[in-house]
């Protein structure tokens, strides 16, 4: 029963959620069987009581009892909750949304042919979309929907009473343009690492549009952000960061004006430009402002969704403390933020991490105690681990076992490059290069000055300072 689509949904709600889920199946207006009641509340103390397995037999005789089990019955009980569960999802979804709310009264005022009161619930719609302190993408479309709301209310009456609709036809240009560049924004990065050829239609026009009109998206805050973020990762340096500098600014000044999902989006795309920023040898700088962006994103809390955070998220935080040297921080954040990964993927990033930290301490044997511990089906988790692994045999001068593992990393190179995209380029280099460096005379100055000058230009390479270290200490 675990399995089911009834106990994902039911489980993945909280104890509050829980609560009012429990008020709406009680509601004989949602709910006119007492047996979804009983299911419902089976479901509640499975879960209080942390059962490892329970079987639909077991909620049935919880349901019924002593009826005998029926099969299909029970069937039937659990898909009628599923759906009652759907229906509170979505009840509760409006319940949060008052633009839609309006939206769905008006269009119901309307069908009903109550004119005055219609145009009563859009004066209460205005006053509301002025008053929105956050703002996103959704926003724009309720603000176009009230827009033709109020042309509909408004088309048919006497012309010395004629209103301008030009507002109507600007939200819905400027939802568009919004929603268009954040499709960009969000599958350029996709595009690069799993090598998809996006057709962008329509963009070259909104570009030209927005060269020519600059009011549209200076009069629109997050329209300004994704056209800028755009500018930045579509223009060469230096050019890329001039726009990215103008993309932070305005997010550093309207972020408590975004809706929260929003504000987490915009935060994500300033986080991976810094990100292939450091990839691609800008290194120190680029690195120290994207550890203060995930400082500051975490204790806005903007970086978590309900109370929980991207594994993905936070290796990368791990990493790059540890890269630069936050070692306090980096034990702090582990200790705080691994109990907040997904409970199926806790244990392996939760060991990841501390093998990564143990490994920065200089720790070596309790790092590859916490290596073994990780499960590796993450294609960058354990190109990330294999990677540790290279550098602690070259910290305990197995110059042998490292020269086999080469190979054997090599060989998974080659098998995973249609996913890695450039970041195939990039680890091809960091192995020929410690393979050179296993190989020199290491009492030969020239030949390693020579190796660590090559080091210096070869893109791209993303270990460049370990690999000269490496070098050096040969």
């Amino acid at each position: 029963m675990q399995n089911s689509k009834l106990f994902a949904l039911f489980s993945a709600l909280n104890g509050f959620e829980r609560a009012n889920l429990r008020k709406f199946i009680h509601s004989p207006f949602h709910n006119p069987n007492p047996a979804l009641i009983s299911l419902a509340e089976f479901l509640t103390q499975a879960i209080k009581q942390k059962k490892a397995e329970f079987s639909p037999q077991q909620a049935w005789d919880w349901v019924f009892a002593p009826q005998g089990y029926e099969p299909a019955k029970m069937r039937l009980l659990m898909n009628s909750l599923t759906k009652l569960i759907e229906q509170f999802l979505i009840h509760t979804e409006l319940q949060n949304d008052e633009n839609q709310q309006f939206n769905y009264l008006n269009k119901a005022l309307q069908k009903y042919n109550l004119p005055h009161l219609a145009a009563q619930n859009l004066n209460s719609w205005q006053q509301h979309l002025e008053g929105e302190k956050r703002q996103n993408a959704v926003f724009l479309l309720q603000n176009y929907h009230y827009e033709q709301a109020f042309y509909l209310q408004n088309e048919s009456k006497p012309r010395d009473t004629q209103h301008s609709f030009q507002n109507w036809l600007d939200a819905l240009d400027v939802h568009f343009i919004v929603e268009k560049l954040k499709q960009v924004c969000a599958l350029s990065a996709h595009q690069l690492v799993y090598k998809i050829d996006y057709q962008w239609h329509f963009l070259p026009e909104i570009l030209t549009f927005l060269q020519t009109y600059p009011i549209v998206y200076q009069q629109n805050a997050l329209l300004s952000a994704y056209y800028f973020y755009y500018l930045a990762i579509s223009q060469p340096a230096p050019d890329s960061d001039v726009y990215f500098s103008q993309y932070q600014q305005i997010l550093s000044a309207n972020v408590a004006f975004f809706e929260q999902q929003e504000g987490k989006n915009l935060y994500l795309l300033a986080i991976n430009y810094a990100i292939k920023r450091a990839n691609r040898g800008y290194n120190r700088a680029y690195m120290l402002e994207l550890l203060a962006l995930y400082k500051s994103g975490f204790e806005a809390k903007i970086l978590l969704e309900r109370e929980q955070i991207s594994r993905f998220t936070f290796k990368n935080v791990v990493s790059l403390s540890l890269r630069l040297a936050d070692f306090d921080w980096a034990a702090k954040f582990i200790e705080e933020y691994a109990a907040k990964i997904a409970i199926e993927y806790r244990p392996t990033y939760q060991n990841y991490a501390w093998a990564k930290w143990h490994f920065a301490k200089e720790n070596y044997a309790v790092a590859l105690d916490f290596l073994q511990k990780v499960d590796y089906e993450d294609i960058f988790l354990n190109l990330d681990a294999k990677m540790t692994q290279l550098k602690i045999y070259a910290a305990l001068r197995e110059y042998e076992l490292l020269e086999s593992f080469l190979p054997t990393f090599k060989t998974f190179l080659v098998r995973k490059k249609k996913s890695l995209s450039y970041h195939y380029q990039n680890y091809q280099n960091i192995l020929s290069t410690s393979l050179k460096i296993i190989k020199i005379n290491p009492h030969d100055k020239a030949e390693k000055l020579q190796l660590r000058e090559k080091i210096q230009i070869i893109e791209p390479l993303t270990e460049r300072e370990w690999l000269l270290d490496f070098c050096q200490k040969r």
